[in-house]
């Protein structure tokens, strides 16, 4: 295809000659070479499927896997479209060959959304077709638990014990049923009084979650991002912050609200600490200036004594 002066580039076009693998693309010009491409053509055919959590507990409905699918060489299928769940117990995940949803090109995962019943925990198996019978490849087993508990407790929870002066944190809310069990992602209206979270020292927000909230939403986050940072399957809130500037110890602290009961609505706190560099730079002086004196009245004994020695030996 020619180049167009309209545009300011031309489209080239690459098709697949049937063979699987990894090919490169160069495109040059008399005085230019660009730098090389590279498109993988994959198989139709599945060799392989790998299943990962998701998410560690769901309620009546939620994504518990993803699926990655590959062909014979290794190459990453391009679209996970036959991509199947099956619950070892379908008392507790009604699921069984229930094709799962590709995501996109940049993430070229498939999500499976699973159905809980009751309480307990399955076993996820990924598989290329809808039936056993005319499957020819599956995953390897994920353990997804079911809980349609309510909430009963709140944590709040740092990245880290210590920080620098104003030093990024995330801050992490985790909600618990009864047998103090992580509950599945969700909406909790009310789980903090009107205040929502606060910190006794000064700290300023990064993401546009707000900690200053009483409505907080909990979402697995298998994939870490900036928007939230720590990568964890079980479902948090997630919140980013830049820690106070004055060192010393900083307590952030919420209290419950009435999206949990009674024993629920009480303060619950996190206490990390900033190392204070001034004060750190102060006390080494300090250590300093003490070895130095130490050193000088050694030093003075010393030529003390050697004066005593020579007079001696003059005698």
């Amino acid at each position: 295809m020619p180049y167009s002066t309209s545009t300011g580039y031309v489209d080239a076009f690459v098709y697949s000659d049937g063979t699987a693998g990894t090919a490169s693309i160069v495109v040059s010009t008399p005085t230019i070479t660009f730098p090389a491409k590279t498109v993988t053509f994959y198989s139709d055919t599945t060799a392989k499927i790998t299943a990962a959590s998701y998410s560690s507990v769901i309620g009546a409905s939620g994504i518990g896997v993803y699926g990655l699918q590959y062909d014979s060489l290794g190459n990453s299928f391009g679209a996970g479209i036959d991509v199947y769940a099956y619950s070892s117990d379908t008392s507790v995940i009604s699921n069984y060959g229930t094709a799962c949803t590709y995501v996109s090109a940049a993430s070229p995962i498939a999500t499976c959304s699973l159905t809980g019943l009751k309480d307990g925990t399955a076993k996820i198996t990924l598989r290329d077709a809808s039936t056993v019978a005319l499957s020819t490849v599956s995953s390897n087993a994920v353990d997804v638990r079911v809980s349609l508990k309510t909430a009963a407790s709140v944590k709040i929870s740092t990245d880290k014990s210590t920080y620098s002066a104003g030093d990024k944190a995330t801050i992490w809310v985790t909600v618990y049923d009864a047998d103090g069990k992580v509950m599945p992602a969700g909406t909790y209206t009310n789980l903090w009084t009107s205040s929502g979270v606060t910190s006794d020292k000064g700290m300023t927000k990064i993401s546009t979650a707000d900690l200053a909230t009483a409505s907080v939403t909990t979402a697995a986050n298998p994939i870490a991002s900036s928007a939230a940072p720590v990568a964890t399957t079980d479902p948090v809130a997630q919140f980013v912050y830049n820690v106070p500037v004055g060192g010393g110890a900083f307590t952030i602290s919420g209290t419950g609200g009435s999206s949990l009961p009674v024993a629920g609505q009480v303060k619950v706190t996190a206490t990390a600490t900033v190392t204070d560099n001034a004060a750190a730079a102060l006390a080494a002086v300090t250590a300093l200036a003490t070895t130095v004196a130490s050193l000088k009245t050694l030093i003075t004994t010393l030529t003390n004594l050697v004066l005593k020695i020579q007079k001696k030996v003059k005698a």
